[in-house]
């Protein structure tokens, strides 16, 4: 009887150890292996309106290293398993582009596109109808297609002016208020007529050039008032 007692106990205590003798220390769970990391360069980049920009990627711990390109401004087109080109909207803005793992969507990375408006230095000179007088203190304004005032110049003693004028400039005005006095509110370039007194009436810029220099195509003559009133405008537009 007392050997079948304790024999019952030695089976108990076996059966109380047995877990602890098949635990064999800790250890990290499945799944794989390390996360995945995803990287892209360039991370930050100036461009101009519609220029382009080529990004890379490089993928780690996937076993599927694919990946999607998006853009919140402008295009962005895959040019191989670890590429893409971005082209810029034709306006100023900051842009994100992003490149994300197929294998894990959680698992992405941004740059920051800042799409700039280029310059191109526009120079010309405004004169005394009919001589070759430059007229000082004349105040020349630059206009996108909208209309809207970019950015001005102001002639010098000479009457030559030169700006660096956004590449979205197509056009060009005489102030009315800066004409001198003893003279029309009136000019002629390029063989067209424009009045100072209506603000739309601009003439057309020549093609700008980025980082160039842009003369207009001739003077800015400005006629006397002791010369006979000129003609109406004909160049507005």
């Amino acid at each position: 009887m007392k050997s079948c007692v304790r024999c019952s106990i030695g089976a108990l205590l076996f059966a109380a150890l047995l877990p602890l003798m098949s635990c064999g220390g800790g250890g990290a769970p499945g799944g794989g292996g390390g996360g995945i990391t995803v990287t892209i360069s360039p991370t930050t980049v100036t461009v101009g309106l519609n220029g382009t920009v080529l990004f890379s990627v490089t993928v780690t711990g996937a076993t599927d290293p694919s990946v999607t390109w998006s853009a919140t401004q402008g295009t962005i087109v895959p040019t191989g398993a670890t590429s893409a080109q971005y082209t810029a909207p034709g306006f100023a803005t900051t842009a994100t582009v992003r490149v994300t793992s197929v294998q894990d969507p959680t698992k992405f990375r941004e740059a920051t596109v800042t799409v700039a408006v280029g310059t191109s230095t526009v120079t010309g000179r405004v004169v005394r109808d009919g001589s070759s007088s430059g007229i000082a203190g004349v105040i020349v304004d630059f206009f996108d297609g909208g209309g809207t005032l970019l950015t001005s110049a102001t002639t010098n003693s000479t009457g030559n002016f030169s700006r660096a004028v956004p590449l979205n400039a197509v056009r060009f005005h005489l102030r009315n208020s800066s004409v001198p006095t003893g003279y029309y509110k009136a000019y002629e370039y390029n063989a067209k007529r424009y009045s100072t007194l209506i603000t739309t009436c601009s003439a057309p810029l020549p093609a700008l050039v980025e980082n160039g220099t842009v003369p207009l195509a001739t003077t800015v003559e400005v006629p006397p008032t002791s010369l006979p009133p000129p003609p109406p405008p004909n160049g507005c537009q």
